[in-house]
């Protein structure tokens, strides 16, 4: 565990160690920000993309202490403190993916972001389909508490209806992964946005009904 802080701890300051080494050698004026085209619209001086990894720095923090603050209150939550602590990392490099995705435009003056292999969009959510086939592996090892998994007022009614619903949920959670990693690569328009959000939807109303079905048999107890 103490591993995983150390690489937490490092990972979270990484981009503003990397983003102060590369400035010396970056030109005055750089592309700040990009418009729907993907091209950029905005040039600013190069001590504004300090910035982004400013801000992912504290996102790190809060989230940490945020999943340090919710597992102290939970009965089990030593149980999956691990588990947080995994999600919490792969959330800060979402976050982080377009801090060093803008530093890379910055640094070599891209102005037109089509010419890259990934569009920010497709960077994200291609990072987001990935965290929910890992969410889809570990939901079934989770203990009952009220900040991950799937939680409903049904699915939390009794261990069993809890373990029947991460079961269920981490299922579908690896599906809509793999669903979301196919619009990722294969659209590459802001549509990609309205599918992906379409693909969740569907996801929280498939979910949501499951726990419901499931906790009928009890709730007539």
């Amino acid at each position: 565990m103490k591993v995983k802080k150390i690489i937490y701890a490092v990972l979270i300051v990484l981009p503003v160690v990397f983003t102060l080494f590369l400035l010396p050698s970056m030109p005055e004026q750089v592309p700040i920000h990009y418009g729907a085209d993907y091209l950029a619209d905005r040039w600013g001086s190069k001590y504004e993309v300090l910035v982004s990894p400013l801000i992912c720095t504290v996102a790190g923090l809060i989230l940490y202490a945020g999943t340090k603050y919710a597992s102290k209150q939970e009965k089990n939550g030593h149980n999956n403190e691990q588990i947080e602590l995994l999600l919490t990392i792969f959330t800060v490099l979402i976050l982080q993916s377009q801090t060093y995705y803008f530093l890379y435009t910055a640094y070599f003056l891209i102005e037109d972001l089509l010419i890259l292999p990934l569009n920010p969009i497709q960077l994200v959510f291609g990072l987001i389909a990935i965290m929910f086939v890992i969410m889809g592996n570990v939901m079934p090892k989770l203990r009952k508490n009220s900040v991950l998994g799937l939680r409903t007022k049904w699915s939390m009614l009794n261990e069993e209806t809890w373990k029947k619903s991460q079961r269920f949920g981490g299922i579908t959670c690896m599906f809509a992964g793999v669903v979301l990693f196919i619009i990722c690569i294969s659209v590459d328009s802001f549509m990609s946005i309205v599918y992906s959000l379409l693909v969740l939807l569907s996801l929280l109303l498939v979910d949501v009904y499951y726990t419901y079905k499931i906790a009928k048999p009890y709730q007539k107890k």
